[in-house]
């Protein structure tokens, strides 16, 4: 098998998004992030909750506002 790992939904996992969004948002030239659902037979239901998510977190903590 070639699978690797199999990735929770953002706000699912341990990850402090919370934390870590000001941060990551402090990197110089990155303007993208990627949903990576990688082997979750459920990947297509959970894009939308998930970008979802992402979104709130980066109006929440953007610089930009």
């Amino acid at each position: 098998s070639d699978e690797t790992s199999t990735h929770y939904p953002f706000g699912a996992g341990l990850i402090d998004f919370e934390k870590l969004a000001p941060k990551l948002l402090q990197v110089p030239d990155i303007d993208w992030w990627t949903i990576d659902l990688s082997f979750r037979p459920d990947s297509w239901e959970l894009v939308g909750p998930s970008r979802h998510f992402v979104a709130d977190l980066l109006q929440r903590h953007s610089p930009k506002g």
